[in-house]
């Protein structure tokens, strides 16, 4: 597949992040980390940093307290991880287009 076709791709995900950033949904965040990975496996090598960078992003917190409703810190970490999902993905498009990454 040819590289405008995976940006295009990529650019869809972005656009899906927007949505699943209102929604605290577990199985879909995964997909869809999976679908972007999937996506960059055709654009840059698994041991690219920013490839690196969405694949360690976990989406929950890593802090739990005890015996306290953790839910809003949860949410917090998941949109935190979106939000620097988005900012790689960005990155790596510019990258890409502009002859920078390869």
């Amino acid at each position: 597949m040819d590289n405008n076709k995976l940006i295009e791709l990529l650019e869809s995900k972005l656009n899906e992040a927007d949505d699943l950033a209102n929604s605290y949904e577990s199985n879909k965040i995964k997909q869809w980390k999976n679908e972007v990975l999937m996506i960059l496996d055709g654009l840059i090598s698994e041991n690219s940093k920013y490839y690196k960078q969405i694949e360690k992003l976990t989406f929950h917190s890593a802090v739990i307290i005890m015996g306290e409703d953790n839910t809003e810190s949860h949410f917090e970490s998941y949109k935190r991880d979106i939000a620097a999902a988005k900012s790689t993905i960005n990155s790596i498009i510019y990258g890409i287009k502009n002859n920078l990454l390869s």
